[in-house]
């Protein structure tokens, strides 16, 4: 995946994340730590994650 730089879109932090995709903080830990979430891009402790990337995302079974 190209991390490029597009402004147009929102960008999600994890409390959205979490609403968007209604699970919890441990679950999206996990998801995280699993690789199968991945965020656009993290400065320091904060992570940013792109919309259309989250809203396409399916929770694994």
């Amino acid at each position: 995946m190209k991390q490029g730089r597009d402004f147009g879109k929102p960008k999600l932090d994890r409390l959205d994340v979490m609403r968007v995709l209604n699970i919890s903080r441990t679950t999206l830990w996990r998801l995280e730590k699993a690789g199968k979430l991945v965020p656009q891009f993290r400065l320091g402790h904060a992570v940013r994650y792109d919309y259309d990337y989250v809203m396409r995302f399916k929770m694994p079974a």
